[in-house]
């Protein structure tokens, strides 16, 4: 039998034993009988005793080797994470001074086209893009925010783990590198 539908069997399990012993019975026993067939279950269960089920529930579940679903993360952070991996088939193109496309990047060409292919458009041009976009805190940057040095005069996109895509300067390819080789980090804004 698969996980999913054991994990679900232990759940419904839970509820149900659970049921019969948090809900009072009119005659002074353990459990109500169950309602006449046709009319709803009404439980008297409070939040308390609910959420101990449910933390119960995903014990029980969790002891399967089942996890939880992660998280649906919000439609920019999927959107900016597109765009760092975008960015990333691109390492080991060269560097091209005013470079905007796969056959040579600049660092704000890098950037720009990334966004571009995940729908969003800017300007080729580091002051531009710095002032296009919220700022975000350092201890905060996701996975696509992009990330700027050297004044406004260099940028690149996080990629999480603490290091970001760029394309350095003449002479280099597109390449990975951590944030903390870096002293003239200026800031971070999000698409």
């Amino acid at each position: 039998m698969p996980k999913p539908v054991i994990a679900a069997a232990i759940a419904v399990a839970i509820v149900a034993a659970s049921a019969a012993l948090l809900i009072p019975s009119d005659e002074g026993g353990s459990a109500a009988a169950a309602p006449p067939a046709g009319e709803p279950a009404v439980s008297t269960q409070t939040p308390a005793a609910v959420r101990a089920l449910e933390i119960r529930g995903r014990h029980e579940a969790m002891q399967l080797g089942l996890r939880p679903a992660p998280s649906p993360q919000p439609a920019w952070a999927v959107r900016n994470a597109r765009a760092a991996r975008i960015a990333m088939r691109y390492i080991g193109t060269p560097y091209v001074y005013g470079g905007s496309s796969p056959s040579g990047f600049d660092c704000s060409g890098l950037v720009s086209y990334a966004y571009a292919q995940v729908g969003v458009e800017m300007a080729h041009n580091t002051n531009a893009i710095w002032g296009a976009f919220p700022k975000v805190a350092r201890d905060d940057l996701q996975v696509g925010d992009m990330v700027f040095f050297n004044g406004l005069g260099h940028v690149g996109i996080y990629v999480g783990h603490g290091r970001y895509i760029h394309a350095p300067h003449s002479g280099e390819v597109v390449e990975v590198a951590p944030l903390s080789e870096r002293d003239d980090y200026l800031g971070a804004v999000r698409a």
